[in-house]
Parts: structure tokens; sequence; C-alpha cells
């Protein structure tokens, strides 16, 4: 890729490990994303959402960020090589999470690297997620599980979807070549009930499968999920769940498109 040398702040001017292994994924499952919605959060310099826009036939990207600096490189970036893209349209914009994406539709894919290292962000970076991903939709991240906010993220999270996964064991590329960093990025799915495969089982109360143990991930190495309605909601409605972030809306509405 072509990338601009206009780099102002700390966040434009950096590729952190979870990027490289979104771009990865990204790069891996190319199909998943094919004539799909994506939208990028804290896209920073935009590695991954160029990999997207070249490689995987998407019918519309939007890479976004909250810093005036890193739309400016991002704009940039993506001028530098729209001449190779196959996604149907690219567009990039400022976004601060809480806030809306004027004259969107909601997106079947929400991806983001190293977004939830701060916990004071955690509510307005969930009621993005809540107004911008479809029913049918994932979200997708990718972080560290230093300090403990990804564990403490994926708890918040479970108040909003039905399903939450945590994962270390994803990418066998992605382990040989980070093998033996003390913050090897965990990947971090999350959806509601109409995009799960199959119902959860049943669970007894008060015990949910583990999240991330420590602020390490898991102890055992493994990938672990949680399954919030077994015993976590008391069986509050899922509709009245969202509404403890995002006051009286209604659920989020696809726009039927696909």
């Amino acid at each position: 890729f072509r990338r601009t040398g206009d780099f102002q702040g700390d966040a434009a001017r950096k590729v952190s490990p979870s990027e490289e292994v979104l771009a990865l994924y990204i790069q891996k499952n190319r199909r998943l994303f094919k004539k799909k919605r994506v939208l990028f959060l804290g896209a920073g310099l935009g590695l991954a959402g160029l990999v997207a826009a070249t490689a995987t036939g998407a019918k519309a990207i939007e890479l976004t960020d909250a810093d005036d600096n890193c739309v400016g490189v991002l704009e940039k970036n993506v001028g530098l090589n729209a001449d190779a893209f196959t996604a149907g349209k690219v567009a990039v914009s400022r976004l601060a999470w809480g806030e809306g994406l004027e004259g969107s539709r909601p997106f079947d894919w929400i991806l983001a690297a190293d977004i939830v290292s701060v916990e004071d962000c955690h509510t307005v970076l969930l009621k993005t997620l809540r107004r911008l991903l479809k029913p049918t939709g994932t979200a997708l991240f990718f972080a560290s599980p230093r300090n403990g906010s990804l564990q403490a993220f994926s708890v918040a999270a479970g108040a909003v979807f039905d399903r939450v996964e945590v994962s270390r064991d994803y990418d066998e590329e992605a382990e040989r070549a980070l093998r033996g960093m003390k913050c090897f990025p965990r990947l971090l799915r999350m959806q509601w009930a109409p995009n799960l495969q199959r119902p959860a089982k049943r669970r007894s109360k008060g015990k949910a499968r583990c999240i991330a143990a420590s602020s390490g991930g898991c102890l055992k190495g493994e990938g672990c999920a949680l399954k919030v309605p077994a015993g976590g909601h008391r069986g509050r409605p899922h509709s009245a769940r969202r509404q403890e972030l995002d006051g009286p809306a209604a659920a989020p509405q696809g726009d039927g498109s696909g």
C-alpha cells in the first residue's frame, strides 16, 4: 500500500499488532465481507480498512476516526490507493463514539483494533455499536488484554449482545509471528440473537463461561465465550437491556438491503 508521509498525532503514526492481525483476518476471510457494508472504528492509519477495500469486494466500506488528524491521513491514504480498490464504495468520515453517522444505514460488519483500552469510553462505544450494527450483523474487534480493559469491555458488551466471544486461538500464522508477546491480541466477536446459527446450550445459573480469567486473558489459553442470557440478566427482555444504554430508542433496524 501507498501511504502519506504527512503524519500529525501519535495515533496516525502507528500500526499496532492488533491492527496487523485484523488486516490478516480480513485477507484470509475476504468472502465474509463480499457485497457487505463494513464500518471501521478508530481506523487510525487505515491499514485494515485498505486491505478490506482492496481484497474483499465489499459493497461499501466506511473508515472512521474521532481525531481530525487521523481523518486527514485516512483521506490521503484512501486517495493514494483508490486505483486498487475492489469495494463498491470507500468513504472516510469523522465519528466520535456515541454520535450518529449522518446519512448512513446500519452495517453488516463493524471492525476495529485496539479501541477498548480506555474504560471510560466503553459505554459510548457500545452505544455506537447499538446504533450502527444491523440486527443480523457482527462486531469484530482485536485487542490486547492489558490492564483488564478487554475483560471489562466484554462484560459490558454482554449487557447489549446475546453472544460475546473472546478467543486467543484464532490463527496459527498470527500465533507464530507474535509468539511470546505478553499482550498477544485477542479476537472479540459480538452478535445479537438473529445472527446466531444455533441456540446457546442451557447452563446453570451463575455459571457463565470464562471471558478472560485475568488481565492476561483466559488462563487455559483457549477460546472462550460468554452467553449472557444464562443467568446473567435474570430474564430481562433483550430490548430492555438495550434501552439501558440508548434510552427509549427502539431496537436497531436493518435496511433490508443485505
